[in-house]
């Protein structure tokens, strides 16, 4: 029996198409169907390499036979059968990106997973638990977006099992019982460029003062370019930082970030040869949004060594954007 695709293909007189498709998305927001309805019973394995699947009823078990090719693999908002999802990932040992938005799929038993090439992990809301414990050597993005689970027993995993080539680590509505982890993951990410910690009510501090633990200030004045970090940055190719939304970061911890960043600098009686220092970049982007207690006054400095700041603050009546940006509203 032909299923609805192969149906549709059969009456545009292209249905041969379907053994060379490398890309497929289902999106069933008005259907109850079944992803299984989308192949025949008896159907070849197919030469997929990226699927998406949308509001639908995840039945991998008609799947896994037949898509076992995968480079990339997004659910959103799905249901599924308890026991069907981890074989079907496990069936796609090349899975490169990873996405999994709003899934509500049963528990499974036995799903340890390991994916030796998955190198991007994007995580929304409900997501089966047992992908928290899955080990991912290569992983090189992670983006966690309000998770059911409290977020360092997940950075915590990702210590343990040694995820070691983080360039983007994104965490957006995350709770946290203990930031330790999360520092612990950053001192083994050093080629880590992008970092977000955003609507999170506590614990950022303590990141952005590990992140600038090894900076010396020379001198007691603002950002010079002489104020170059003594030792090897923890995270040195850091240029991207975003804590939007945490009322708790404050300007200090702040300003001595930005300058645990900047490019070394030599004395007249040093040179490269004769006294060789630590490479650091520079950051590039700092977006400190709704943070209230970032001091307005410090912000002209702060745009002087990042080349782009974003400092929205809000009120209940007024919200404008400080430091000189020109899309200012204002409301009464």
């Amino acid at each position: 029996m032909a299923s609805s695709l192969e149906r549709y293909l059969g009456s545009i007189d292209k249905f041969q198409c379907l053994s060379n498709l490398d890309e497929l998305e289902i999106d069933k927001s008005s259907w109850v169907g079944t992803t299984e309805d989308y192949f025949t019973a008896n159907a070849d394995e197919r030469p997929l390499r990226h699927l998406t699947i949308v509001n639908c009823i995840l039945d991998t078990e008609g799947l896994t036979p037949r898509v076992k090719n995968l480079r990339s693999f997004t659910a959103s908002r799905c249901h599924g059968y308890p026991g069907s999802w981890a074989p079907f990932l496990r069936a796609n040992p090349f899975l490169e990106t990873l996405t999994l938005n709003s899934m509500f799929l049963g528990p499974v038993e036995d799903a340890r997973l390991r994916f030796n090439h998955l190198t991007s992990l994007q995580l929304t809301s409900s997501v089966p638990f047992e992908i928290y414990s899955a080990e991912m050597p290569q992983l090189r993005i992670l983006r966690l977006t309000s998770p059911t689970i409290l977020a360092n027993h997940f950075i915590q995993h990702l210590v343990d099992t040694n995820v070691l080539r983080l360039t983007e680590l994104c965490l957006r509505s995350c709770r946290f019982s203990d930031m330790t982890p999360l520092v612990a993951l950053l001192r083994i990410s050093p080629d880590l460029e992008s970092l977000e910690v955003s609507n999170t009510t506590a614990g950022v501090t303590s990141i952005i003062e590990a992140l600038a633990a090894h900076y010396s200030p020379p001198n007691q004045n603002p950002i010079l370019k002489d104020d170059a970090p003594q030792e090897l940055a923890l995270c040195p190719r850091l240029t991207h930082v975003n804590f939007t939304s945490c009322p708790e970061v404050q300007t200090g911890p702040v300003v001595r970030l930005i300058k645990s960043q900047l490019p070394p600098a030599l004395s007249p009686a040093t040179s490269p040869e004769t006294c060789p220092l630590p490479s650091v970049d520079r950051i590039q982007s700092l977006i400190i949004d709704y943070c209230p207690n970032v001091d307005a006054t410090w912000l002209p400095k702060l745009k002087d060594a990042v080349a782009y700041v974003s400092c929205v603050y809000t009120t209940k009546k007024t919200k404008y954007r400080a430091a000189g940006y020109v899309d200012i509203n204002r409301f009464s």
